[in-house]
C-alpha cells in the first residue's frame, strides 16, 4: 500500500517537491525556515493543496508535528534530529534524506583559510545517529564530483550564493591575491582543481515489529550531481518499532 501522508523538510521554494507531484499523497506538508523562501514555497505549493509550515531546524530541533503523523519524510539539505524524525513517523514509514558532506569544497579552505562549519556531517556520523535513534540503515551512498569555473568572476558569483564556503570577511579586494593565484595555477580557468561537494542520502523505514538492526553501505563515484555540488555521502535507514 502506498504512503498516505508525506513531509518535506526544508522545501526551499518547493520546486524540487513539485517534481514529485504525481507521486505525492494527498496529505503532504512542507516546512521551510529561510524567510525569503517561505512566500515562494507557499505560493507554488498552495495551488496543489500542500501547506507550508514555517520551521527553522537550526533554531528549534523539535518538529512542530505530533507523533506518528507521517508515512514518508523527505529531507534535502535540511538540518534534522534523527530522534525527532522518528517521533513524527508512523510505523512502517520511510525517511529519505540527502545532505551536503562537511568536507564539501575543501579547496576554498586551502585558498582562503578557515575550516568546515559542519565537520560532523559525514556518512558515518549520519548513519550512527540514525541507528542510535532507532532506525535501521537500508542503504547508504556517497558521491564525489568536480566543479569547473570558467573564470574568476564566475567563481566569485558562486561564492555570493554560498557565503558559508568562504571566510566571513570575504571580498574580492581583500582576497585578490588568492583569486589571482587561481589563474596562475590553472591557466585560463581559476577553478580549484578537484573542487568537490558531498551530498549524503539517508533513507529510513519504521518497522511495525522490532527486528534485528541491519545495514549496508555502498560507495559510488560519479560526476552527475553538479546541481547538488558534486560529491556526497548518504545513508539509508529503517526504524525498528
Amino acid at each position: 500500500m502506498g504512503a498516505g501522508s508525506a513531509l518535506d523538510l526544508g522545501t526551499g521554494g518547493g520546486e524540487v517537491l513539485l517534481e514529485l507531484l504525481d507521486a505525492l499523497p494527498g496529505d503532504t506538508v512542507a516546512t521551510e525556515g529561510w524567510p525569503p523562501n517561505i512566500p515562494v514555497a507557499a505560493s507554488s505549493l498552495s495551488a496543489h493543496g500542500i501547506p507550508v509550515v514555517e520551521y527553522d531546524a537550526e533554531a528549534d530541533p523539535l518538529l512542530p508535528f505530533p507523533e506518528h503523523r507521517f508515512d514518508v519524510v523527505l529531507d534535502r539539505h535540511e538540518a534534522y534530529v534523527a530522534a525527532e524524525v522518528l517521533r513524527v513517523m508512523r510505523p512502517g514509514g520511510r525517511f529519505l534524506t540527502q545532505q551536503v558532506d562537511g568536507r564539501n569544497f575543501p579547496e576554498t579552505q586551502a585558498m582562503f583559510g578557515g575550516q568546515s562549519n559542519y565537520p560532523d556531517i559525514t556518512l558515518a556520523n549520519l548513519s550512527a545517529e540514525a541507528v542510535a535513534a532507532g532506525f535501521e540503515v537500508l542503504a547508504a551512498e556517497e558521491w564525489q564530483g568536480q566543479y569547473r569555473f570558467a573564470d574568476v568572476a564566475t567563481l566569485v558569483r558562486y561564492f555570493a550564493h554560498v557565503p558559508w564556503e568562504v571566510p566571513d570577511d570575504f571580498s574580492v579586494d581583500r582576497y585578490a591575491r588568492q583569486l589571482l593565484d587561481c589563474i596562475t595555477r590553472g591557466g585560463s580557468s581559476p577553478s580549484p582543481s578537484g573542487a568537490s561537494t558531498c551530498p549524503c542520502s539517508v533513507q529510513a523505514e519504521r518497522l511495525r515489529k522490532r527486528g534485528q538492526l541491519e545495514g549496508r553501505t555502498r560507495l559510488r563515484w560519479t560526476v552527475q550531481l553538479l546541481a547538488c555540488g558534486g560529491c556526497g555521502r548518504g545513508a539509508a535507514v529503517k526504524d525498528r518499532q
